[in-house]
Protein backbone atom coordinates (compact mmCIF):
# COMPACT_ATOMS: atom_id res chain seq x y z
CA UNK A 1 0.00 0.00 0.00
CA UNK A 2 1.28 3.46 -0.80
CA UNK A 3 0.26 7.08 -0.93
CA UNK A 4 0.13 8.89 -4.27
CA UNK A 5 1.57 12.38 -4.01
CA UNK A 6 1.88 15.20 -6.47
CA UNK A 7 5.29 16.27 -7.75
CA UNK A 8 4.90 19.59 -5.96
CA UNK A 9 4.11 17.83 -2.68
CA UNK A 10 7.12 15.53 -3.04
CA UNK A 11 9.43 18.46 -3.81
CA UNK A 12 8.17 20.29 -0.73
CA UNK A 13 8.75 17.22 1.41
CA UNK A 14 12.28 16.77 0.12
CA UNK A 15 13.10 20.42 0.82
CA UNK A 16 11.70 20.15 4.35
CA UNK A 17 13.69 17.00 5.02
CA UNK A 18 16.82 18.72 3.73
CA UNK A 19 16.21 21.65 6.06
CA UNK A 20 15.51 19.32 8.98
CA UNK A 21 18.88 17.64 8.57
CA UNK A 22 20.62 20.99 8.76
CA UNK A 23 18.87 21.81 12.01
CA UNK A 24 18.88 20.06 15.34
CA UNK A 25 16.40 17.18 15.30
CA UNK A 26 13.11 17.47 17.22
CA UNK A 27 12.54 15.29 20.24
CA UNK A 28 9.81 14.23 22.59
CA UNK A 29 9.73 12.86 26.11
CA UNK A 30 10.46 9.21 26.61
CA UNK A 31 12.45 6.64 28.50
CA UNK A 32 15.62 4.64 28.17
CA UNK A 33 15.68 0.97 28.99
CA UNK A 34 18.87 -0.91 29.75
CA UNK A 35 19.86 -3.93 31.75
CA UNK A 36 22.56 -6.47 32.47
CA UNK A 37 26.31 -6.26 32.17
CA UNK A 38 26.15 -6.26 28.38
CA UNK A 39 23.51 -3.53 28.23
CA UNK A 40 25.08 -0.25 29.23
CA UNK A 41 24.69 3.39 28.38
CA UNK A 42 25.67 4.55 24.92
CA UNK A 43 29.09 6.14 25.00
CA UNK A 44 29.07 9.82 24.25
CA UNK A 45 30.36 10.41 20.71
CA UNK A 46 33.30 12.41 21.97
CA UNK A 47 34.39 9.40 24.02
CA UNK A 48 35.03 7.28 20.96
CA UNK A 49 38.75 7.12 20.24
CA UNK A 50 40.43 6.76 16.89
CA UNK A 51 39.19 6.87 13.34
CA UNK A 52 38.41 3.15 13.38
CA UNK A 53 35.73 3.81 16.02
CA UNK A 54 33.96 6.54 14.08
CA UNK A 55 31.79 4.59 11.66
CA UNK A 56 28.24 3.62 12.57
CA UNK A 57 25.20 2.38 10.68
CA UNK A 58 21.74 3.93 10.92
CA UNK A 59 18.64 2.10 9.72
CA UNK A 60 15.53 4.06 8.78
CA UNK A 61 17.60 7.15 8.09
CA UNK A 62 14.88 8.81 6.01
CA UNK A 63 12.47 8.92 8.97
CA UNK A 64 12.18 11.98 11.18
CA UNK A 65 13.96 10.24 14.07
CA UNK A 66 16.53 8.82 11.67
CA UNK A 67 17.37 12.26 10.30
CA UNK A 68 17.80 13.64 13.81
CA UNK A 69 20.14 10.78 14.73
CA UNK A 70 22.21 11.17 11.56
CA UNK A 71 22.42 14.91 12.12
CA UNK A 72 23.80 14.51 15.64
CA UNK A 73 26.24 11.80 14.60
CA UNK A 74 27.65 14.00 11.84
CA UNK A 75 27.93 16.94 14.22
CA UNK A 76 30.06 14.79 16.51
CA UNK A 77 32.39 13.66 13.76
CA UNK A 78 31.05 10.20 13.00
CA UNK A 79 30.99 8.60 9.58
CA UNK A 80 27.49 7.28 8.93
CA UNK A 81 26.47 4.34 6.81
CA UNK A 82 22.81 4.86 5.99
CA UNK A 83 20.94 1.58 5.49
CA UNK A 84 18.01 2.06 3.09
CA UNK A 85 15.30 -0.48 2.38
CA UNK A 86 13.77 0.77 -0.86
CA UNK A 87 14.77 2.49 -4.07
CA UNK A 88 12.29 5.22 -3.18
CA UNK A 89 14.33 6.05 -0.07
CA UNK A 90 17.51 6.23 -2.15
CA UNK A 91 15.83 8.43 -4.77
CA UNK A 92 14.62 10.78 -2.06
CA UNK A 93 18.15 11.21 -0.71
CA UNK A 94 19.53 11.76 -4.20
CA UNK A 95 16.97 14.50 -4.81
CA UNK A 96 18.21 16.19 -1.66
CA UNK A 97 21.72 16.17 -3.18
CA UNK A 98 23.25 15.61 0.24
CA UNK A 99 24.03 11.91 0.35
CA UNK A 100 25.29 9.40 -2.15
CA UNK A 101 27.29 6.27 -2.71
CA UNK A 102 30.55 8.24 -2.62
CA UNK A 103 30.18 9.20 1.03
CA UNK A 104 29.66 12.93 0.61
CA UNK A 105 29.34 14.78 3.92
CA UNK A 106 30.44 11.70 5.84
CA UNK A 107 27.43 9.60 4.85
CA UNK A 108 27.38 6.47 2.71
CA UNK A 109 24.23 4.72 1.56
CA UNK A 110 23.72 0.98 1.35
CA UNK A 111 20.65 -1.09 0.54
CA UNK A 112 19.63 -3.47 3.35
CA UNK A 113 16.46 -5.45 3.92
CA UNK A 114 15.67 -5.73 7.63
CA UNK A 115 14.16 -9.16 6.96
CA UNK A 116 17.33 -10.41 5.25
CA UNK A 117 20.13 -11.40 7.68
CA UNK A 118 22.77 -11.48 4.94
CA UNK A 119 22.10 -7.93 3.75
CA UNK A 120 22.03 -6.70 7.34
CA UNK A 121 25.40 -8.28 8.07
CA UNK A 122 26.88 -6.71 4.94
CA UNK A 123 25.47 -3.30 5.90
CA UNK A 124 26.81 -3.50 9.47
CA UNK A 125 30.24 -4.96 8.64
CA UNK A 126 32.96 -2.46 9.55
CA UNK A 127 30.71 -0.38 11.83
CA UNK A 128 31.30 -0.16 15.57
CA UNK A 129 27.68 0.62 16.35
CA UNK A 130 24.18 0.39 14.92
CA UNK A 131 21.30 2.80 15.47
CA UNK A 132 18.10 0.96 14.60
CA UNK A 133 15.42 3.58 13.90
CA UNK A 134 13.64 1.69 11.14
CA UNK A 135 10.08 0.47 11.71
CA UNK A 136 7.04 -0.40 9.68
CA UNK A 137 5.41 2.72 8.23
CA UNK A 138 1.65 3.12 8.56
CA UNK A 139 0.49 5.68 5.93
CA UNK A 140 -3.10 5.50 7.20
CA UNK A 141 -2.30 6.28 10.81
CA UNK A 142 -2.19 4.04 13.84
CA UNK A 143 -5.60 2.52 13.07
CA UNK A 144 -4.13 0.94 9.94
CA UNK A 145 -1.37 -0.90 11.83
CA UNK A 146 -2.35 -4.58 11.88
CA UNK A 147 -1.57 -7.60 14.03
CA UNK A 148 0.43 -9.01 11.13
CA UNK A 149 2.54 -5.85 10.99
CA UNK A 150 3.23 -6.22 14.72
CA UNK A 151 4.61 -9.71 14.15
CA UNK A 152 6.74 -8.52 11.24
CA UNK A 153 8.20 -5.70 13.30
CA UNK A 154 9.12 -8.12 16.09
CA UNK A 155 10.83 -10.43 13.62
CA UNK A 156 12.73 -7.55 12.04
CA UNK A 157 13.96 -6.43 15.46
CA UNK A 158 15.21 -9.93 16.21
CA UNK A 159 17.06 -10.15 12.89
CA UNK A 160 18.68 -6.73 13.30
CA UNK A 161 20.07 -7.53 16.74
CA UNK A 162 21.17 -11.00 15.65
CA UNK A 163 23.02 -9.39 12.74
CA UNK A 164 24.73 -7.03 15.20
CA UNK A 165 25.81 -10.01 17.30
CA UNK A 166 27.20 -11.88 14.28
CA UNK A 167 29.07 -8.84 12.94
CA UNK A 168 32.46 -8.80 14.65
CA UNK A 169 33.01 -5.05 14.37
CA UNK A 170 29.69 -4.08 16.01
CA UNK A 171 29.96 -3.56 19.76
CA UNK A 172 26.90 -1.45 20.52
CA UNK A 173 23.30 -1.15 19.32
CA UNK A 174 20.85 1.65 20.11
CA UNK A 175 17.33 0.38 19.45
CA UNK A 176 14.41 2.79 18.97
CA UNK A 177 11.31 1.46 20.68
CA UNK A 178 8.35 3.53 21.93
CA UNK A 179 6.81 4.68 25.19
CA UNK A 180 3.77 2.70 24.04
CA UNK A 181 5.80 -0.41 24.86
CA UNK A 182 5.72 0.67 28.53
CA UNK A 183 2.36 2.19 29.48
CA UNK A 184 -0.48 -0.19 28.56
CA UNK A 185 -0.97 -2.37 31.64
CA UNK A 186 -3.88 -4.16 33.27
CA UNK A 187 -4.14 -1.73 36.18
CA UNK A 188 -5.10 0.95 33.66
CA UNK A 189 -8.29 -0.92 32.79
CA UNK A 190 -9.31 -0.88 36.47
CA UNK A 191 -8.64 2.67 37.64
CA UNK A 192 -7.96 4.43 34.30
CA UNK A 193 -4.67 5.71 35.66
CA UNK A 194 -1.27 5.33 34.09
CA UNK A 195 1.82 4.78 36.27
CA UNK A 196 3.45 7.98 37.46
CA UNK A 197 6.91 6.43 37.16
CA UNK A 198 8.05 4.63 34.03
CA UNK A 199 11.36 2.79 34.08
CA UNK A 200 13.06 -0.27 32.59
CA UNK A 201 10.74 -2.57 34.55
CA UNK A 202 7.61 -1.23 32.85
CA UNK A 203 6.21 -3.22 29.95
CA UNK A 204 2.90 -2.97 28.14
CA UNK A 205 0.72 -6.02 28.72
CA UNK A 206 0.56 -7.98 25.47
CA UNK A 207 -2.76 -9.62 26.37
CA UNK A 208 -4.29 -6.20 26.98
CA UNK A 209 -2.96 -5.00 23.63
CA UNK A 210 -4.49 -8.05 21.95
CA UNK A 211 -7.85 -7.60 23.69
CA UNK A 212 -8.07 -3.88 22.89
CA UNK A 213 -6.51 -4.30 19.42
CA UNK A 214 -3.67 -1.94 20.24
CA UNK A 215 -1.58 -3.36 17.43
CA UNK A 216 0.93 -0.52 17.24
CA UNK A 217 1.67 -0.81 20.96
CA UNK A 218 1.79 -4.58 20.63
CA UNK A 219 4.28 -4.34 17.77
CA UNK A 220 6.59 -2.03 19.70
CA UNK A 221 6.39 -4.21 22.81
CA UNK A 222 7.04 -7.44 20.93
CA UNK A 223 9.87 -5.85 18.93
CA UNK A 224 11.71 -4.54 21.96
CA UNK A 225 11.36 -7.82 23.83
CA UNK A 226 12.64 -9.67 20.77
CA UNK A 227 15.66 -7.36 20.66
CA UNK A 228 16.51 -8.07 24.30
CA UNK A 229 16.15 -11.82 23.81
CA UNK A 230 18.48 -11.73 20.83
CA UNK A 231 21.10 -9.77 22.79
CA UNK A 232 20.91 -11.87 25.95
CA UNK A 233 24.06 -13.82 26.70
CA UNK A 234 26.13 -12.01 24.06
CA UNK A 235 28.80 -9.33 24.20
CA UNK A 236 26.59 -6.81 22.39
CA UNK A 237 25.87 -3.69 24.44
CA UNK A 238 22.21 -2.92 23.79
CA UNK A 239 20.28 0.17 24.82
CA UNK A 240 16.65 0.77 23.91
CA UNK A 241 15.16 4.25 23.70
CA UNK A 242 11.41 4.66 24.27
CA UNK A 243 10.38 8.08 22.90
CA UNK A 244 6.85 9.39 23.23
CA UNK A 245 5.28 11.64 20.60
CA UNK A 246 8.17 12.78 18.41
CA UNK A 247 7.85 16.15 16.75
CA UNK A 248 9.90 19.08 15.56
CA UNK A 249 10.34 21.54 12.65
CA UNK A 250 8.42 20.41 9.58
CA UNK A 251 7.18 17.16 11.14
CA UNK A 252 3.47 17.98 10.96
CA UNK A 253 3.59 18.88 7.28
CA UNK A 254 5.43 15.68 6.36
CA UNK A 255 3.52 13.36 8.69
CA UNK A 256 0.04 14.81 9.25
CA UNK A 257 -1.98 11.58 9.20
CA UNK A 258 0.09 9.49 11.63
CA UNK A 259 0.48 12.45 14.01
CA UNK A 260 -3.24 13.17 14.16
CA UNK A 261 -4.09 9.48 14.46
CA UNK A 262 -1.66 9.19 17.36
CA UNK A 263 -3.31 12.06 19.19
CA UNK A 264 -6.77 10.62 18.57
CA UNK A 265 -5.93 7.10 19.74
CA UNK A 266 -7.54 7.78 23.13
CA UNK A 267 -8.19 10.60 25.57
CA UNK A 268 -5.82 8.87 27.99
CA UNK A 269 -2.91 9.52 25.67
CA UNK A 270 -3.56 13.25 25.86
CA UNK A 271 -4.06 13.16 29.62
CA UNK A 272 -0.60 11.74 30.27
CA UNK A 273 1.03 13.76 27.49
CA UNK A 274 2.45 10.79 25.59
Amino acid sequence: MGVLRSTQSLEAEVEEMRAALLLHGGAGFGARRSGGAAAKRVARPEEAAGAEARTVCVTGGTSFVGFAVVDRLLRHGYNVRLALETQEDLDKLREMEMFGENGRDGVWTVMANVMDPVSLHEAFDGCVGVFHTSSLVDPGGISGYTKHMARLEAKAAELVVEACVRTESVRKCVFTSSLLACVWRQNYTRDRRFPTTIDENCWSDESLCYDDKLWFSLGKTMAEKAAWRAARGTDLKLVTMCPALVTGPGFRRRNPTPSIAYLKVSSAVLQINI
